[in-house]
């Protein structure tokens, strides 16, 4: 019996060595293996620091602002310049647009220390198997030492530059000056750069006012303001605020009910330009013209701003008084018809107006002068009144009385002797028009067109 434990326990003693050995095998190589990372990130660094611009820098970097011209009491007139861009601080984010940034780009962007290791190692990976590097994975504050200093070349050593500067900046700046200095930096496409110019380009709205559905749709368009454009790739754009709100509700920024809502917000956008309150453009260019004379071209890229003696209550009242009375002279030679005649089908005008071709609902679009609007008559009714459709899809009956004062027009100094006496004669079906709305939009009253 004892020498047959012997046998038995044998090999077990003899096991235990073995493991131990492989067992410190294995915290030796991991040890020297950590050496040796860090030996090599140590050494990368110092490779690479003599050429690494100081962080610091970013303070006096130059960002181009358009000139800006404003009434005496800040009603703002006319914006000039290349790009459109509106300078925002931390306090002016709204959280949830924030939030869909983090979600899109970086959702460790408030714990890492400007370098997420997994890209980094993901990039040496690809280098090493393929010889080139195709994944992104930059942190938000790569990208900011990226497009500040440097180029998006796909190269190894480009991406350790990036990194060692990332760290540089986030030794140098807090986390929300550095997501302040990345919103106001980067390019949304349609010439606006930072997230305050791309809110009024698209939505024409200030930050504040943004939804979350809109706040994601912005954040989607950063990577290919091309591709993701709302305006000109709608499809694209919904796809990609997609991704984003459901990055924003697994990261528990928002909640099931908002990514719901948010989800089916209607993908409409369209290009507007600064949101001009004052519209006075002989002031404007004058102002213009003498900001050249004394700056040069700094004009239009280094953020000034000029404030007029021009009081906005007493140029608005000009402006009307001006368009009233020319209005109402061209109304007193007689209407000219509208300004052209389209074919509305029954199926078209049975169909809802969202579905109706592009190429008509633009048409009431149309610049319209002196507070008047653009319209379709939609139908003419037996009462000699008629439907109208405007901007929108919205609609509007324009009674007898506002078509009967309509005398035909001959030439300049000459009208029809007597006004129409059918509301078909002027207001026909597919006439496209100027109209005048009163009582809200539910009245409306046919006004000249601007032929010449």
């Amino acid at each position: 019996m004892h020498k047959l434990s012997e046998k038995k326990s044998g090999p077990r003693h003899n096991r235990r060595p073995k493991l131990l050995r492989a067992l410190l095998v294995l915290i030796t190589c991991s040890v020297l293996g950590g050496i040796g990372l860090t030996a090599g990130v140590v050494g990368a660094y110092y490779y690479v620091e003599p050429g690494l611009p100081e962080a610091e820098t970013i303070r006096d970097i130059p960002l181009q602002i358009p000139l800006r011209i404003f009434s005496r009491d800040g009603r703002l007139i006319s914006e000039v310049g290349e790009r459109r861009r509106i300078l925002v601080t931390w306090d002016d984010l709204p959280r949830h647009v924030v939030d869909a940034f983090v979600a899109a780009e970086d959702q460790r962007f408030f714990v890492h220390p400007g370098i997420d290791y997994r890209g980094i190692l993901r990039a040496l990976a690809e280098l090493v198997t393929t010889g080139d590097i195709s994944s992104g994975g930059s942190t938000l504050t790569q990208q900011l030492a990226r497009d500040y200093f440097l180029t998006r070349e796909q190269k190894f050593t480009r991406k350790l530059r990036e990194a060692f500067l990332a760290y540089k900046i986030e030794q140098e700046f807090t986390k929300e000056q550095i997501m302040a200095l990345f919103l106001n930096k980067m390019f949304f496409g349609q010439r606006a750069y930072g997230v305050a110019a791309a809110a009024q380009v698209y939505f024409n709205k200030d930050l504040v006012d943004l939804n979350e559905a809109e706040a994601a749709t912005l954040a989607g368009v950063l990577p290919a303001p091309s591709r993701y454009n709302p305006v000109y790739s709608a499809a694209n754009a919904e796809r990609r605020r997609g991704y984003v709100l459901g990055r924003m509700r697994d990261l528990g920024f928002i909640d099931t009910p908002i990514y719901d809502t948010a989800m089916s917000w209607p993908m409409e956008s369209k290009l507007y330009g600064a949101a001009v309150e004052l519209n006075a453009p002989y002031v404007a260019e004058m102002v213009r013209a003498e900001m050249l004379r004394r700056y040069g071209e700094a004009t239009y890229t280094d953020g000034y701003q000029v404030v007029t003696s021009l009081d906005s209550r007493l140029q608005t009242a000009a402006n009307y008084s001006l368009r009233n009375g020319l209005l109402e002279f061209t109304r007193r030679r007689g209407y000219r018809g509208p300004i052209q005649k389209l074919e509305l089908s029954d199926e078209l005008l049975a169909t809802p107006f969202t579905e109706w071709p592009i190429e008509i609902r633009e048409l009431l679009e149309q610049y319209a002068p002196g507070g008047l609007s653009v319209a379709l008559v939609t139908a003419v009714n037996d009462d000699n009144s008629a439907s109208l459709v405007m901007l929108g899809g919205k609609t509007a009956a324009l009674p007898w009385s506002g078509i009967r004062w309509a005398k035909p027009f001959i030439d300049r100094e000459t009208t029809g002797p007597e006004a129409m006496r059918r509301a078909g004669s002027s207001a026909h079906l597919g006439a496209h028009m100027l109209v005048r709305l009163s009582g809200g939009v539910s009245c409306a009253t046919l006004w000249a067109t601007m032929k010449p």
